[in-house]
């Protein structure tokens, strides 16, 4: 880190979770003139891998743009796997820069961490991206893993208890979504580490956020709560359906609604950000080398 040698071994403060998520919200709404030029970037590469998909025939094989899923399933497995890897591959850079780009304003303030509507991507993001595809990779190895023994005795249970199968899916669900929070939560100090140019590792920040687990999941679920809760306001017929075991029905929704829930979705992706960048900064003792502009300080925890 900038202040030692070498990392510590461990937290060197416990993360104060209320007061981190309230700086985390302040933080993004406070600046949301600097919204745009974050999010430009990434919403450029959206748009060409959009139109690359839809002019090279490659739509064809992704799900959502012109078929089905059971269409989908009339084609090719291999062009659906590799198109299907390529296309996360893309959209994990360009979240790559707007990550990098929220971290650095955060950390490094409005003057050295300024966002830019256009730039070239540097070895920061490069490195982001190599360690979001490792993390993923570990992080589903994992859930894998631990999944296997969790189904097979929630299989057994729900039969016991003659429970419906829509509410075993559910709980199934959450703990898989708990099970990837808790596994993702344990490196995801190096996230905002290599934004700012730390040499910093998996290693590092899993042995920095050993007891801070706990926390890091409580506010990592309240940066996410207006999401989480519009989203089951807006799907709350869905999940009656799961809950009942019926048949799900989807339905289209407008462009302008789409629109609407992806702005929220960016803000509310922005406060994550926001929250783990300050979680960073508190378990870490990390300090900018730059003196951070008094308009973006922290406000200690």
């Amino acid at each position: 880190m900038n202040t030692t040698a070498s990392p510590p071994e461990k937290a060197v403060q416990n993360l104060a979770v209320i007061a981190s998520v309230v700086e985390a919200y302040r933080l993004v709404f406070s600046n949301l003139r600097v919204v745009p030029a974050t999010i430009c970037m990434p919403a450029l590469i959206y748009a060409v891998w959009y139109l690359v998909q839809k002019f090279s025939g490659m739509s064809e094989f992704v799900v959502g743009v012109e078929n089905s899923p059971e269409e989908l399933s009339q084609l090719p497995v291999t062009q659906i796997f590799a198109i299907g890897i390529i296309s996360f591959v893309v959209q994990a850079f360009a979240t790559s820069l707007l990550y990098v780009a929220w971290h650095r304003f955060v950390l490094l303030g409005p003057v050295e961490g300024q966002p830019k509507f256009i730039y070239t991507p540097e070895r920061r993001h490069l490195r982001f991206l190599g360690n979001t595809l490792l993390v993923v990779l570990i992080v589903f190895a994992g859930v894998v893993i631990l999944s296997v023994p969790m189904f097979l005795f929630l299989a057994v249970l729900g039969t016991l208890f003659q429970t419906s199968s829509g509410i075993v899916s559910v709980v199934a669900g959450l703990l898989i979504m708990v099970i990837y929070v808790g596994l993702l939560t344990r490196f995801s100090f190096v996230f905002p580490a290599i934004s700012v140019d730390e040499k910093y590792g998996l290693r590092n920040a899993w042995k920095q956020s050993r007891g801070q687990e706990i926390r890091l999941i409580a506010g990592f679920f309240l940066s996410f709560l207006p999401s989480l809760v519009i989203s089951l306001i807006i799907n709350w017929r869905i999940f009656g359906q799961l809950l009942t075991g019926e048949e799900v029905q989807i339905v289209g929704a407008s462009v302008w609604f789409s629109v609407a829930m992806y702005a929220i979705g960016v803000l509310n992706g922005l406060v994550v950000i926001s929250f783990l960048s300050i979680a960073f900064k508190t378990c870490t003792g990390w300090v900018a080398e730059i003196p951070v502009d008094r308009g973006i300080q922290l406000r200690p925890s």
